[in-house]
């Protein structure tokens, strides 16, 4: 449960994240600065598993992780560790190739299935899917933009979303970074869990993040969903210098 969506400039990107959870989690904690392996990068956390859902390093690369509910049945081996993890252990990577070299030499069977998305500011993306059984790459994945998911009839509600996105594209060409953060925001009473920005008696949007990637500066601004209604709080932003390469 989650929907991801990123915007490219001349000289970075912006990228942009609604997390949905179960009502019965605990909420998130906001970013902080962290470092791994003497990469600095900024992250907020899953209270429950310690792990995280989305993070930018210093070089600029910000891996993120959705939930993926596929129809057949995956077979972990051992005991389950929390996808969160895997994002973390992504954090002093230099480059989506790094990214996607690190994927295809983990063993992912201990893992429930997902999509880890890397974005990078010299171009470059990824989108890897993994179903339980295989690991699979999606080809020019900023043309497949939204990213999400639903543990609540799956299918449906992809599809409603994707459609949502392609009649704005449809309406107003290219999207703006202003057009990805009102689609992010969207929510609508009467599409329930179809909504980007969702609400259903178990779930909801939790919060929405937004990275923002520029030479002289990265950004990460996180809101949290005001209890019991349909908006967001106030942001809060943290700073982090790029590593000059």
């Amino acid at each position: 449960m989650c929907t991801v969506t990123w915007w490219r400039a001349a000289d970075g990107y912006e990228l942009y994240f609604n997390r949905d959870e179960l009502k019965s989690r605990l909420p998130g904690l906001p970013p902080e600065e962290l470092v791994l392996d003497g990469v600095r990068y900024l992250s907020p956390r899953d209270a429950d598993a310690g792990g995280t859902w989305l993070l930018v390093n210093e070089y600029g690369l910000s891996v993120c992780l959705i939930n993926q509910y596929p129809l057949r049945r995956p077979v972990p081996r051992g005991p389950l560790v929390s996808r969160g993890c895997l994002v973390r252990r992504m954090a002093d990577c230099r480059s989506v190739e790094e990214i996607k070299n690190r994927l295809r030499g983990q063993d992912l069977f201990s893992y429930r299935p997902f999509q880890i998305i890397a974005v990078s500011p010299d171009g470059s993306d990824a989108a890897c899917g993994w179903d339980g059984h295989r690991l699979a790459e999606t080809d020019n994945p900023h043309a497949s933009m939204p990213f999400t998911s639903s543990s609540y009839l799956s299918e449906q509600t992809v599809r409603h979303r994707r459609e949502r996105f392609a009649s704005i594209v449809a309406e107003r060409g290219d999207m703006s970074p202003s057009d990805l953060l009102a689609f992010h925001r969207e929510h609508h009473v009467d599409a329930g869990a179809f909504s980007v920005f969702m609400q259903r008696d178990d779930a909801e949007t939790v919060s929405l993040t937004q990275v923002v990637v520029r030479p002289e500066l990265i950004t990460m601004t996180y809101s949290q969903k005001v209890p019991g209604r349909a908006e967001f709080a106030a942001p809060v932003s943290i700073n982090l210098q790029p590593r000059i390469c």
